[in-house]
């Protein structure tokens, strides 16, 4: 039974200090006036504390492993407010990447038509199906985002409770594969509730045509509608397997990356700023893009075969193979420089939610 003032007391023992009360708000695990944040660090002059390095095993400790709801609804809040912004600015380099990785797979795009290179991309697509179509999928793509960051950074928030326990600042190695495990872990478990969004935004994307009627679908619910009348319900999961391989590397350098990082970025023990946030994303993504995109175009291109009578692939290892066979090892990285760029959003997240974790709490 957790004992709010037996860990009251546990905190004035360990000289812990305690940020004045018209700095803070009321928190729901009965300490008026108390934040988490006071609780494991004093307030700097901004009115939050600084990042330390086991800032996730202090406020374990004083939390019991009892994580509180009222965390969890902020971290989903904070993550789809970013996400949003995030995905709405950078969706027309979201929508060029997947072209150019899945135009080989698309079979409404002719041989001859199809696109050389990221600029022949963008200079085309306005004029071929309208500036709007930058933007095709996007209310799927920000569903699927939304849902997975705010859903990813909740559950990263409370699997780091167990994966860093018992860790301190002196073991960096297990603070940093700890950080990889929860990451990877709020992947995977992210995926599994949201991967029918993230398979539609992905036939919605590469939908071609300027008109509906030049379409294989004319929105989200008829997407859905189509894949589950030609395949059932599983349709809609095609690729699953491959596409959680892929979210435990990518989501594990992604977020793993991004909290290893932060301590030794901040500058002078300060809360990391947003642009020193936004350039140790930057890294974070480009590592967890690169190192994962091969098992993003495999995923991708079994995704495709919804709805299809006739089959390409037999699963992830026969796509795999046929694309290098066929295509050569460069079809596995078609769109990672697109990618890369796109990876700017991704940074944006981790920033812009880095930012408003400061008030949060």
């Amino acid at each position: 039974m957790f004992n709010p003032s037996s860990h009251m007391a546990m905190a004035v023992c360990n000289d812990v200090k305690f940020a004045p009360q018209s700095q803070t708000r009321p928190w729901s695990m009965g300490t008026t006036g108390t934040t988490p944040r006071d609780l494991i660090a004093p307030s700097t002059s901004k009115g939050y504390a600084p990042i330390q390095l086991d800032d996730a095993l202090k406020f374990s400790k004083i939390v019991d492993f009892q994580f509180p709801f009222t965390v969890v609804l902020q971290d989903f809040l904070a993550g789809a407010v970013a996400a949003t912004i995030a995905k709405t600015v950078i969706a027309p380099v979201e929508r060029v990447k997947l072209i150019l990785q899945l135009q080989n797979s698309q079979s409404t795009i002719a041989v001859e038509h199809r696109y050389k290179g990221m600029a022949d991309c963008f200079v085309r697509i306005p004029k071929e199906q309208g500036f709007a179509s930058f933007w095709r999928g996007n209310l799927a793509n920000i569903m699927r985002s939304c849902s997975q960051e705010s859903l990813g950074l909740a559950f990263k928030e409370l699997f780091k409770k167990y994966s860093l326990n018992g860790v301190d600042e002196r073991q960096k190695g297990r603070f940093l594969v700890g950080n990889l495990v929860a990451g990877g872990g709020a992947g995977v478990a992210t995926f599994l509730i949201i991967y029918p969004l993230d398979f539609t935004r992905t036939r919605l994307a590469i939908d071609m045509g300027r008109s509906k009627e030049s379409r294989e679908f004319t929105g989200l619910m008829d997407c859905i509608a189509k894949i589950v009348k030609s395949d059932g319900v599983k349709g809609l999961y095609i690729g699953l397997l491959p596409s959680l391989q892929y979210i435990l590397l990518y989501r594990g350098a992604y977020y793993g990356l991004f909290d290893f990082a932060k301590p030794f970025a901040s500058k002078d023990g300060k809360d990391l700023g947003f642009t020193r946030a936004f350039a140790v994303g930057q890294v974070s993504t480009l590592v967890a893009a690169m190192t994962s995109y091969p098992l993003d175009t495999v995923r991708r291109r079994l995704m495709m075969q919804a709805g299809k009578k006739e089959l390409l692939y037999k699963g992830s290892i026969d796509c795999a193979k046929q694309i290098y066979l066929k295509e050569g090892y460069r079809a596995f990285f078609h769109g990672a420089f697109v990618n890369v760029v796109r990876g700017t959003g991704a940074a944006l997240v981790l920033a812009i939610y880095n930012e408003m974790s400061k008030y949060m709490y």
